[in-house]
C-alpha cells in the first residue's frame, strides 16, 4: 500500500495579505490560509483541538514575525479603533532587515 503524502507545512506559503483577517481577529473566517494545510479547529473532536490550536499559534506567530511590521505600518496609516489581535497577543513584531531596511 502506498504511503499517504502529506503537505509540508513549512514549505506551504500564502501571500502576506492572506494573514490580514487572522492578524485582525485571530480567526481565518474566509479560509485564506487553507493552503497551509492547518486543521480547522472547529471541525475537530474536542480531544484534538489543543494540538490544532498549537499548530495555528505557531504558524501565526511565525507569520507575525515575518509580516507584522509591514502590517502595522499599513494599519497605522488607516488607523482603526481597535488594535489588531496579533499585536495584543504577540506584541510588537521584531524589526528585521539589514542596512537597506526602511
Amino acid at each position: 500500500m502506498p504511503i499517504k503524502r502529506r503537505k509540508d507545512k513549512r514549505r506551504a506559503t500564502v501571500a502576506p495579505e492572506a494573514w490580514d483577517m487572522m492578524f485582525k481577529s485571530g480567526h481565518d473566517y474566509f479560509g485564506d490560509l487553507d493552503p497551509l494545510g492547518l486543521p480547522n479547529r472547529l471541525r475537530l473532536p474536542i480531544d484534538d483541538r489543543m494540538a490544532a490550536e498549537a499548530a495555528w499559534d505557531e504558524a501565526t506567530r511565525e507569520a507575525w514575525g515575518m509580516y507584522g511590521a509591514a502590517y502595522l505600518r499599513q494599519w497605522r496609516e488607516y488607523r482603526s479603533e481597535k488594535a489588531p489581535w496579533a499585536l495584543e497577543t504577540y506584541g510588537e513584531p521584531e524589526m528585521k532587515g539589514g542596512s537597506n531596511a526602511n
